[in-house]
């Protein structure tokens, strides 16, 4: 369970980082002055949140890294004991 918790937000870091490099390179590959003028943005304007993106995804990859679990977290749960019931009359 530990090992997937970590594996998981270390594959969510390396996508998002992955999406937002690729997002940058087509933003400017597909970016002219007159989608420029459609969207009413420019190239440029988007740039920050992309690098946020990317920022957001190296920070997630490497708290799943370097971060271990608790070892609390890793002991088995005992099961609850169910009271028991009263036969009704």
């Amino acid at each position: 369970m530990t090992r997937m918790l970590r594996m998981s937000a270390i594959g969510l870091g390396i996508t998002l980082m992955l999406l937002a490099g690729i997002n940058l390179y087509a933003m400017h590959a597909l970016f002219d002055a007159s989608v420029e003028n459609q969207l009413g943005f420019s190239a440029a304007e988007l740039r920050p949140l992309f690098y946020v993106l990317g920022g957001i995804g190296l920070l997630l990859a490497l708290l799943g890294f370097f971060v271990r679990l608790p070892p609390s977290w890793m002991r088995p749960v005992e099961p609850r004991r169910q009271p028991k019931s009263r036969p009704r009359n």
